[in-house]
């Protein structure tokens, strides 16, 4: 994994000085992210979006497609898991899909939380809802694996519009090759289909 973008951005802040919520990986290195499955990282994100939501904006977009991971072999993880299936989800293959099911149920409750709160904020300031927009991976397992369960956003409509990124291994796009196969794009019309999320597909217009 990349460092930290913009490290000297870091220096004294959460990333800094809570090293205990920075993800792990199978053999308990730090991993230079900071894990959604600790409580304290998600209410951060969720003050930054609060303050965000309270100017006049027309919506706010999340982009998941930088920087992944979110989320990986955390304590509460390792232990939830446990619990739950009576197994070590470290002694089990990277794509498990109880493992990779249980991880994507944590990121489906902050993205819950983080559409109650915007709604809170467009009450208060009586307005019509902001608009929620994901821009995500841009392949369906690609997105589990990085405990994002697209579909359940969609079906429960935690967002408005999704944002597939690229086909590309990791979302490392080559522009000539963004959804060159229509089989590419149908697994997301068909998980927007009947619902009122907007699929809108990265088309690298920096290219």
């Amino acid at each position: 994994y990349p460092p930290p973008i913009l490290s000297y951005a870091f220096e004294g802040g959460m990333w800094e000085k809570r090293s205990e919520l920075r993800c792990l990986d199978r053999e308990g290195r730090y991993l230079p992210r900071l894990s959604y499955a600790f409580r304290e990282t998600q209410d951060h994100a969720l003050s930054v979006l609060r303050e965000m939501a309270r100017y006049s904006l027309d919506g706010i977009a999340l982009l998941y497609n930088r920087r992944p991971p979110y989320i990986m072999y955390e304590q509460p993880l390792i232990d939830g898991f446990k619990n739950t299936h009576g197994q070590d989800p470290r002694e089990l293959p990277e794509d498990d899909r109880n493992w990779l099911r249980y991880r994507a149920n944590v990121m489906t409750d902050f993205m819950r939380r983080v559409r109650a709160e915007l709604d809170v904020v467009a009450r208060e300031q009586g307005r019509e809802p902001i608009h929620l927009t994901a821009c995500v991976l841009g392949k369906v397992d690609d997105n589990m694996y990085f405990g994002l369960d697209t579909g359940i956003w969609v079906k429960e409509g935690l967002i408005d519009t999704l944002i597939p990124y690229s086909p590309a291994p990791l979302a490392m796009p080559i522009a000539s090759d963004i959804w060159s196969d229509p089989g590419q794009v149908q697994p997301f019309v068909d998980m927007v289909r009947g619902t009122n999320c907007g699929l809108s597909m990265n088309v690298m217009p920096r290219d």
